[in-house]
């Protein structure tokens, strides 16, 4: 079995609050796992300790070891250049994060800056991914229009193209279509089952979780367990208590 990332006895503290503890969990390489949990058990902080986001806090102090699959070896995540994990783990966030520019500058400034590419190459990787995430003929004639115009849908799928410009091992998704409609849900949805990467997620419903997921979790006050579809209904009890 090929793993994207791995924690042997982790635990995470901000200050005296503890936020995690005592994970032992293994993701699998070019699997969905899923995430769920009540408000606050620590789903976001597990995400964020795979791409090292939650050394950004001060108060942060964590025990245990989190490795991550860079060039299809697992490493201590610490050992790596920050820029290259969270390159390797891209990140997307509930709310889509946009610059204020056009919507070809939000991908080229990605492009250009972290991987290098030329112009040539910026152009031809722009294109890729906004045909790979179906956003590509409903805004190819707007390229140098403002990215903040775009609807809550399109943003969200814009992001996703500039993560998936970086050519990821691993996309983390935290509540990708919590702030989205119905019909912009299920194009998500349907992009993230297409992709075939390995993708570990934190899931607001648990409905959706149950039609994505190949492996499921619950995060409980700070402790993960892997739960059955077959439990669905004990789970979903667990989670409105």
């Amino acid at each position: 079995m090929s793993l994207i990332a791995k924690f042997e006895r982790y635990s995470l503290r901000f200050g005296d609050a503890l936020a995690l503890r005592d994970i032992n969990v293994e993701f699998e390489a070019r699997k969905i796992s899923a995430i769920v949990g009540r408000s606050g058990s620590g789903k976001t902080a597990l995400l964020r300790s795979i791409n090292r986001l939650n050394d950004e806090f001060a108060s942060a102090k964590s025990e245990g070891v989190v490795f991550a699959s860079i060039d299809d070896c697992l490493v201590d995540n610490r050992s790596v250049d920050l820029r290259r994990l969270r390159t390797n783990f891209a990140m997307l966030f509930q709310t889509p994060e946009l610059f204020d520019m056009s919507i070809f500058d939000n991908l080229s400034v990605v492009l250009r800056e972290v991987k290098g590419l030329s112009k040539r190459e910026t152009a031809e990787a722009i294109e890729e991914t906004l045909v790979m995430v179906g956003l590509f003929d409903e805004v190819k004639d707007r390229l140098k229009s403002n990215a903040l115009e775009l609807s809550g849908g399109q943003r969200q799928r814009l992001c996703l193209a500039r993560s998936l410009a970086l050519k990821p091992a691993c996309l983390l998704l935290d509540e990708p279509t919590a702030s989205l409609d119905i019909r912009s849900t299920a194009l998500i949805e349907s992009l993230l089952e297409r992709l075939e990467l390995s993708i570990v997620m934190v899931s607001h419903s648990l409905d959706q979780a149950l039609r994505l997921a190949d492996r499921l979790y619950l995060c409980d006050r700070g402790a993960l367990r892997e739960i059955s579809a077959d439990n669905a209904t004990d789970l979903a009890r667990q989670i409105s208590a």
